[in-house]
């Protein structure tokens, strides 16, 4: 696959909405984030569960206490309601979105997830941007959670595209988390173990956190370059999607 000069971007669910609030869309930072999204142009736009999804998944697991069990469609109907306040803001903003349920375009297939995005690449060739996000998924074993994280990697292999934003609510990866000294650089690659004391949300998260993220990133294609930064503040939407600079964490991958 030929690379695609553009990006893809990951709109949190910490920084869509307000994870201590029980779905609860957080509307003002969600469509300021629009409003630079409307200037830069993304070519795909992923958005993670926040006090939807995780909720919903941590409250069923908790009844059911057998993963296989999850029922699929009160989450998938939990997050296509996130999903419509979120291409409702960026259609508000003149931004072409098109949702495409991940449930509906992927599965679990030999323990792999497996997503088909030919119209998705479709949607990108005329000008359109889709809109994707962590759901759950078909498996042979009932259903399976797909985050944001892991999307955004599938679609970044499968398109070309090189070039990935991850808004968070933190100022990028900590390289301590007392001093909260960010780590500005780092190098990854899916041959190398990665070293690393990096601790998950302490907030509900289903998919594991920031250390999910980092280890997904392994699997992004040579020469990709990943930014972590803070969703929450104008600088670090300017300075990444405006200026094209790395306002706290790039992570760079290598062969």
């Amino acid at each position: 696959m030929a690379e695609i000069n553009g990006y893809i971007v990951k709109l949190g669910g910490s920084v869509i909405t307000i994870k201590d609030k029980k779905y609860k869309t957080d509307k003002e930072t969600l469509c300021r984030i629009a409003d630079y999204l409307r200037i830069s142009k993304p070519l795909v736009i992923i958005h993670g569960g926040g006090s939807y999804g995780h909720y919903v998944v941590f409250s069923i697991i908790q009844e059911k206490t057998k993963v296989e069990d999850v029922d699929l469609p009160r989450i998938s109907h939990t997050m296509d309601k996130l999903n419509h306040e979120v291409v409702q803001c960026l259609l508000k903003k003149g931004i072409p979105a098109v949702s495409f349920p991940p449930h509906s375009i992927c599965q679990v297939i030999n323990g792999s997830i497996v997503c088909s995005l030919e119209t998705v690449k479709e949607a990108v060739t005329r000008g359109l941007i889709p809109v994707l996000y962590g759901d759950s998924i078909l498996s042979s074993n009932g259903i399976e959670i797909v985050s944001g994280d892991i999307l955004m990697v599938l679609a970044a292999n499968e398109l070309g595209i090189k070039r990935l934003y991850f808004l968070t609510d933190v100022d990028g990866l900590y390289e301590d988390l007392e001093t909260k000294k960010i780590v500005r650089h780092l190098m990854v690659s899916k041959n190398k173990q990665l070293h690393l004391d990096i601790r998950g949300s302490s907030a509900i998260d289903v998919t594991g956190g920031m250390r999910a993220k980092i280890e997904s990133l392994r699997n992004l294609i040579p020469g990709a370059r990943a930014y972590i930064l803070n969703g929450r503040k104008e600088d670090h939407l300017y300075k990444a999607l405006i200026k094209g600079e790395n306002p706290s964490t790039l992570i760079e991958v290598s062969e």
